[in-house]
């Protein structure tokens, strides 16, 4: 838990060290961040729940972003589970509001989609079964300084700091005209944030998708990051090239931000361009890794 005394929080993070949990802390300070493995002890985290307000909003983003592979990924999709069961006993007043993934309605084989898959699936049912409010937010791909490396734009990074340390002339990417819907970490928090303080967690069943509604490929990416890199480098595509993906079969996936303006206003547009976060996914990358240009 946060070094904050939680005694009015009214935001609690679960899973507040990964990708998006650690967005969500910086955006909310005051809010009551718990590592992942509260979740899966239900005593502890009643514990936690105790102690909190109320109406509080529990933000499930554990395992929200990296295969946490075979070993972990029942432990996952239990910790939903005793999520709900925790607030139905402690705090029946507050909502859940779970982090999925737009990975989850592809067709896709992966350890990741199918934890995104049973996550909603479980939400959903414990959410009708204990009276407990609750929203799903399906987020798009995400981009920004905390990118994992499971991720084609921080692999991009890599590859591209490694041809610039080694005096290399290109960047090999694959399934380069492959299209996302790319938005900064730090605007998907913010519109994830401001779905939660308008009670938006209560307003019906069906989930809303976290997205920007503009397509950009994989070959803009790359092309963004050796232009924030200053490099004469030339951006070739190659079959065993870097920024392939688990949904590169599926060569197009934009979504609708509609809803999230019919809910929100003028809080669901990005305030932050793709240029700025490509910019600071490559400077972010140098300070986290910097013996990767050595």
């Amino acid at each position: 838990m946060n070094a904050g005394s939680p005694t009015c929080g009214s935001f609690v993070v679960l899973g507040c060290r990964g990708f998006v949990g650690s967005a969500l802390m910086a955006a909310r300070s005051e809010a009551v961040g718990l590592d992942s493995a509260i979740g899966r002890d239900p005593a502890r985290l009643r514990e936690v729940l105790r102690e909190v307000a109320h109406d509080a909003v529990v933000i499930h983003a554990a395992g929200n972003v990296a295969d946490p592979g075979p070993p972990s990924a029942a432990s996952h999709v239990e910790s939903t589970r005793g999520l709900f069961e925790a607030v139905a006993e402690v705090r029946p007043r507050a909502t859940i509001v779970t982090l999925g993934s737009i990975a989850e309605v592809l067709p896709i084989d992966s350890v990741y989609a199918e934890i995104k898959r049973r996550q909603a699936v479980i939400a959903r049912r414990e959410s009708e079964r204990r009276g407990v409010g609750w929203r799903h937010l399906r987020l798009h791909n995400l981009i920004g300084p905390g990118t994992p490396d499971t991720l084609a734009p921080a692999a991009l990074a890599t590859r591209l700091r490694q041809a610039i340390a080694a005096g290399d002339t290109r960047l090999e990417i694959s399934d380069g005209d492959a299209v996302r819907d790319w938005l900064d970490v730090r605007d998907a928090v913010r519109i994830v944030l401001a779905l939660a303080d308008r009670g938006a967690g209560r307003d019906g069943d069906e989930p809303i998708e976290v997205c920007s509604g503009v397509g950009r490929s994989v070959r803009s990416i790359a092309e963004a990051l050796v232009a924030a890199a200053g490099a004469s480098i030339a951006v070739v595509e190659t079959p065993g090239g870097a920024g392939s993906d688990r949904s590169s079969a599926v060569r197009s996936v934009v979504g609708d931000p509609r809803r999230l303006r019919d809910l929100i206003g003028k809080e669901a547009n990005p305030r932050l361009s793709f240029e700025q976060a490509i910019s600071d996914l490559w400077r972010a990358r140098g300070i986290e890794d910097p013996e990767s240009v050595s």
